[in-house]
């Protein structure tokens, strides 16, 4: 994996000397030394009373830029007699205790420690490999540089044609690297402490190293195996059209035949339900029918009952009318028998009456099971027809989904050939698991390439490990990961292991989204 030390080494020996001098003499005191001279004088007051506070031996009028420059130069001065060999082990020495990294590192591991601090403020997304990480504090620092330049052509000429300056066009010395730092310190950088202010420097030397590089960190698009492709990239994105295409009329196959299927359940459930309801009711109605039979012939056997009361009451009627005109019968023995009779005689004649409206009542639940069972006749036909039409809708959906399956599949196996044959050449030395091929070949071409970009970074890396997100806090059941993220903001996770047995090989495992994913 390239790292800013492959950067450095294009740096000229008074190039290195700048860095250095820069790292050893930009500290917190310093920093506020040199803001001071380029801030509002309210601010210069508060940045004195904080001084004060911290160094008590330095009067507040001493704090002069020039000073700075002074001290930048004497340091400067001390380094020209070392090797460069002396000078390299010296920037990186005060690079490790910048980021309190160990020396005894592998420079990929603290050109890693470097980056990641100074990202920290940056808008720049975790989740991106190192390489990536370098090409983006390139990009923004860049920015910052040529902001500064256009400031200082802003004031120092009025000739618009003048202040058109370029970046290749200026003498990076360390008075010009002093001056953009200084532009870019802000003052909450130096009430808040040395943190922003040591990022800042980082920043910066990333940024000379990236630019003495000459070219970008990360692989360029002309570098990956799908832009070697002798085809022309118009046909393959007319390929990805037309695989995208398959795999849509497959889905959408799967999704008509899920829905139908589902229909047809539901329809075998509710035609289930309408079969119980139906013969509920029938049974109901069978059972209300009997309960009316038993009651009519209930009302038959009281009658009868009724019969003989009346026969009896009319003879003990002439009885009673007989002796009352004869005798005192308020106590007699017939009159009592006669009463009696009378009140079992309404008894009936009531019980009669709750009797037919009994099944009166029941007539008319007889009536309206009947509609029920009409009702549910005409339901249990409805979907019936409904259902068998459905079957036969399935069995349709069944051989569209088959053919678009078959379409979908065969074209998705000419691409996995394709590119497992494409990705044999270009990454030789990485054991691609079938899983990972299958998988990326569901990705256009753009996506395609951003994952190739990653996969290429992984094999140009001495210690791939190092390029993962999860590097230092990987578990020990876990693999090597990276999340990359595609177009349309879609964030894929790139799932990797490093055989150690077999001379540390990279085994590229799956390449996933939508699940276990999370940005930390």
């Amino acid at each position: 994996m390239t790292t800013i030390f492959d950067g450095y080494k294009n740096l000229t020996d008074e190039q290195i000397i700048d860095q250095i001098t820069i790292l050893e003499t930009i500290n917190f005191t310093n920093s506020m030394r040199l803001y001071t001279n380029k801030v509002k004088e309210s601010t210069v007051k508060v940045i004195k009373k904080i001084w004060n506070n911290i160094d008590k031996d330095t009067e507040t009028e001493e704090i002069k830029t020039k000073e700075i420059y002074e001290i930048l130069e004497e340091n400067k001065q001390k380094l020209m007699e070392l090797s460069r060999q002396e000078l390299d082990i010296k920037l990186k020495l005060l690079l490790c205790d910048k980021v309190e990294s160990d020396i005894e590192l592998s420079e990929e591991e603290i050109s890693l420690d470097i980056v990641n601090e100074a990202i920290k403020i940056l808008n720049i997304g975790d989740y991106l490999t190192p390489a990536r990480k370098i090409d983006e504090i390139f990009d923004i620092y860049n920015g910052k540089v040529k902001k500064y330049l256009q400031l200082k052509a802003n004031e120092d000429s009025e000739d618009e044609e003048d202040k058109k300056i370029k970046l290749e066009e200026v003498h990076i010395n360390i008075n010009f690297l002093m001056e953009v730092i200084i532009e870019n310190i802000k003052s909450k950088d130096i009430i808040y402490g040395s943190k922003k202010i040591d990022r800042e420097i980082l920043s910066q030397s990333i940024w000379i190293s990236a630019l003495n590089y000459g070219k970008k960190f990360s692989p360029y698009i002309e570098e990956l195996p799908s832009s070697s492709l002798s085809i022309v990239k118009d046909e393959m994105i007319k390929e990805d059209d037309q695989f995208f295409k398959l795999k849509s009329n497959y889905q959408k196959a799967i999704n008509e035949l899920d829905e139908n299927e589902i229909r047809h359940m539901d329809l075998e459930n509710e035609l289930d339900e309408v079969k119980k309801s139906l013969e509920n009711k029938k049974y109901a109605r069978s059972e209300t029918e009997n309960t009316n039979k038993q009651l009519n012939k209930k009302i038959i056997d009281i009658e009868s009952e009724l019969l003989y009361i009346v026969n009896n009451l009319e003879v003990l009627e002439k009885e009673v009318g007989y002796l009352s005109d004869r005798i005192e019968i308020k106590d007699s023995k017939v009159l009592n028998r006669y009463n009696e009779m009378k009140k079992e005689f309404d008894f009936k004649k009531q019980e009669v009456r709750d009797i037919k409206n009994e099944i009166k009542e029941k007539e008319v639940k007889i009536i309206n099971l009947t509609e029920g069972i009409k009702s549910d006749d005409k339901n249990i036909n409805n979907i019936t027809i409904k259902v068998e039409y459905l079957q036969e809708e399935i069995k349709r959906l069944k051989k569209v989904r088959r053919q678009a399956e078959k379409e979908y599949q065969e074209e998705k196996e000419v691409r996995y050939k394709k590119l497992k044959n494409l990705w044999s050449l270009y990454f030789k030395d990485i054991d691609i698991q079938p899983q990972f091929i299958k998988e990326v070949v569901e990705y256009r071409l753009n996506d395609r390439l951003k994952i190739e970009r990653v996969i290429k970074e992984l094999q140009e890396a001495k210690n791939p490990e190092t390029v993962s997100r999860n590097f230092r806090k990987k578990e020990k059941k876990e693999n090597f990961y990276i999340d990359i993220m595609l177009n349309e903001y879609k964030q894929v996770r790139l799932e990797y292991k490093i055989e150690e047995h077999n001379e540390n090989k990279i085994s590229l495992i799956r390449v996933y989204h939508g699940e276990k994913i999370y940005l930390d």
